[in-house]
């Protein structure tokens, strides 16, 4: 997976904690983690997050309505009130190098418009 982030221009760092691996690499200027849950050696599906400190921009109500008119990606608030984009990718029936490769673009989209959005939807 890190290599083919690699190859989309992506930098990749593979990092251990708890006993897991997660890929972290950077959109947007933002700290993006992508998780692999896979059981033993077959991968089933992949997630990218990001996260923003909260601030009073992020409210429920700006989640909420980014998980109405937005499609893939879904935003949430923490408990401590950071706000959240997650994207997930079923590998259900494979899955290419060329869409992992297209995903992570259109994650970065999602992340690299969020302020534009916001900015737009408080009018």
């Amino acid at each position: 997976m890190a290599s083919i982030l690699r190859d989309a221009g992506y930098r990749a760092e593979i990092v251990h904690e708890d006993n897991k691996y997660h890929i972290l690499t950077g959109m947007g200027g933002y700290k993006v983690i992508l998780y692999l849950y896979c059981d033993g050696t077959k991968c089933t599906s992949l997630d990218w997050d990001v996260s923003f400190s909260a601030a009073s921009k992020f409210t429920l109500t700006l989640a909420n309505k980014w998980n109405r008119e937005k499609r893939y990606a879904k935003a949430y608030i923490a408990t401590d009130g950071a706000f959240f984009l997650e994207y997930s990718l079923d590998f259900t029936g494979g899955v290419t190098r060329q869409t992992i490769t297209a995903s992570s673009n259109l994650f970065e989209r999602f992340v690299t418009g969020l302020d534009a959005w916001i900015d737009n939807s408080s009018h």
